[in-house]
């Protein structure tokens, strides 16, 4: 019958990836005689039509098919996508061919599911949809930073079309659950950890603001706990800093031009919401100029617009333990 496409929505360390591959998990467990679990690169920088995103397709299922002993299908697949067979006008309908051939159905597991999408053209999009709504067409199951902009769109084929899930921060409870369950079945080597959470549960409550509750910080957490080669809250910051380094920095270096880094600069350094006005006068770049740069950085998820009053809004890095690093890592006398 028809099925509902899901979307799981939340800031980069939130999981997306890792409840993706849960999915994929569980599916080859307990449904393998009627779907297909299909995985991608987290980033498809060939899709450029909708023919890429087949052909993505056909490579994947012939990973699934390796991965499963079908041996002669992962070759046959090989082989077919170096022919006309797997055309731009041809490969939708050869990709349903194979579904329909295995007798399942194929669950598309889609990381960063809005740039994919986003590379189609209209018309694409409404044919994807299209093949996605038909009787045993492909599930999507996709992830994003954002919620999807085409969702929003009542022009758009995609308009209220796939059914969001909001990741968020684990709470305070939660992060000490979840390190007290790592250090129990860690065994001898998670004993630190459970001496941490039973005599220092303000070293764990301060590292948790600090951080807010991102899973992916939560893994170095529990490793820098586990090694005890700290034993105090600051020490503990200090060290995670060091970890995150090499990601954030690289984060970072992904904004090429000098004036998407100046308006990052302006926006980590002051912390707090600032207005677009604001950055304006930090950074001497037009609020004209400001509204695509910061288009941008929203779209990719490293900043967010929240109310800061009334009649005004202002941005900030979605990832405040991102934040903290800049600070301590960049910031003046005066920040």
């Amino acid at each position: 019958g028809l099925a509902e496409h899901q979307v799981l929505i939340g800031p980069r360390g939130m999981g997306k990836t890792s409840l993706l591959r849960r999915v994929q998990i569980l599916i080859r467990a307990e449904l393998a005689d009627r779907f297909v679990p299909l995985t991608f690169r987290e980033e498809q920088y060939n899709v450029l039509r909708l023919g890429d995103v087949w052909r993505n397709c056909a490579e994947s299922l012939a990973e699934w098919a390796e991965a499963v002993g079908d041996q002669a299908l992962a070759d046959r697949l090989d082989q077919a996508l170096l022919t006309d067979q797997w055309g731009d006008d041809s490969a939708g309908d050869q990709f349903a061919a194979e579904l329909a051939a295995l007798d399942r159905r194929a669950v598309l597991l889609v990381d960063n599911l809005d740039l994919v999408l986003g590379n189609l053209s209209p018309e694409e999009q409404w044919i994807f949809r299209r093949y996605l709504q038909a009787p045993r067409g492909p599930v999507v199951v996709g992830a994003a930073t954002h919620p999807l902009a085409l969702s929003a769109d009542r022009n758009n084929a995609f308009y209220e079309f796939f059914h969001p899930h909001y990741l968020h921060p684990l709470s305070q409870a939660e992060t000490e659950q979840c390190l007290r369950t790592l250090a129990i079945k860690r065994g001898d080597a998670g004993k630190p950890v459970l001496q941490v959470l039973g005599s220092a549960p303000a070293r764990v409550r301060t590292l948790h603001r600090l951080t807010g509750g991102n899973p992916r910080v939560l893994a170095l957490i529990y490793r820098l706990l586990e090694s005890a080669e700290t034993d105090a809250a600051m020490g503990d910051l200090e060290a995670l800093l060091d970890q995150v380094t090499p990601y954030y920095k690289s984060r970072i270096e992904e904004y090429q031009t000098a004036q998407q880094r100046a308006v990052i600069d302006a926006i980590a350094l002051h912390w707090d919401p600032v207005t677009v006005g604001e950055i304006s006068k930090i950074t001497g770049v037009p609020t004209t100029t400001l509204s695509g740069q910061l288009k941008k950085l929203r779209q990719d998820g490293l900043i967010e617009e929240v109310e800061v009053s009334a009649a005004a809004a202002g941005h900030q890095l979605v990832e405040r333990f991102l934040n903290i690093w800049y600070l301590m890592r960049h910031g003046t006398r005066r920040t």
